[in-house]
């Protein structure tokens, strides 16, 4: 069930499955929405007690700022988890979401009971992803915001799987043609301008590091690195996966968390 609440003057967006057990939390990746996970929480994890969340900028959540930041996006989260009293969750973020949740990981290390890196790493963005982070705020604020989400998406999924998920990855075009292109710029400013978190490897809070074996964004070589962390107590390889196995592999993905 879709909801709305307002935090800091903002709107925020989030879906809710009532269930069991702690509560999961799920936080989507760049120019994506909560609709992303609906359908796999639903057929997969029907029982549990869910919360999918808009990030500022994307969806319907507002913007906290045109240039906002990391740990500003991970405050408004956690002011939304103290208005629906979830006092404890396991927190899965996918891509730039995995990004948000290591700053709530930051912010209430007590509260997280798993930190799910769902295809995401710990590090900053390096100077020349920051150039192209740039010239994709360029080209948004020429108008190419749909020509951008027409050549990205297909590559989120690997090839193997494209044809078959070609009507999801089309659905997922549109959506962001629905966005305001001023939210996803201000996103990729908080991206460019994360910090680099490689502390959380070695910190209290257990990590669930979950990586598929043909994603395009996420390299090998950074997931064996991070593997080596004493936090990352739970290593999920999604085989025949690219970048988003909550569509890919769907019923691997939910084993991997429920086994947790």
């Amino acid at each position: 069930m879709v909801n709305y609440v307002t935090l800091n003057q903002r709107k925020v967006c989030f879906w809710q499955q009532n269930g069991q057990d702690i509560p999961l939390v799920f936080l989507h990746g760049y120019m994506e929405t909560h609709a992303v996970f609906t359908s796999f929480i639903e057929q997969y994890l029907p029982n549990r007690n869910v919360i999918a969340v808009d990030i500022p900028g994307h969806g319907k959540s507002e913007m906290l700022s045109s240039t906002q930041s990391m740990p500003q996006i991970a405050a408004q989260i956690v002011a939304l988890l103290d208005v629906l009293n979830i006092e404890s969750c396991s927190l899965y973020g996918h891509s730039m979401g995995g990004f948000v949740s290591q700053e709530i990981a930051r912010l209430i290390p007590t509260r997280i009971n798993v930190l799910g890196l769902l295809h995401s790493a710990v590090y900053a963005d390096t100077e020349e992803k920051k150039g192209n982070r740039l010239r994709e705020i360029n080209m948004i604020n020429d108008g190419k915001l749909p020509l951008i989400a027409f050549a990205f998406m297909p590559n989120v999924v690997a090839d193997c799987n494209y044809e078959r998920l070609k009507p999801t990855i089309d659905q997922w075009i549109a959506d962001v043609e629905t966005m305001d292109p001023k939210g996803i710029v201000s996103c990729l400013h908080a991206m460019m301008g994360r910090n680099d978190n490689r502390s959380l490897l070695n910190g209290d809070v257990p990590i669930h590091l979950i990586y598929g074996d043909m994603d395009s964004f996420l390299p090998l070589i950074a997931v064996r690195e991070m593997e080596k962390g004493t936090a990352v107590k739970h290593l999920s390889l999604m085989e025949n996966c690219g970048h988003a196995s909550f569509i890919e592999c769907p019923a691997a993905l939910a084993k991997a968390i429920l086994s947790i």
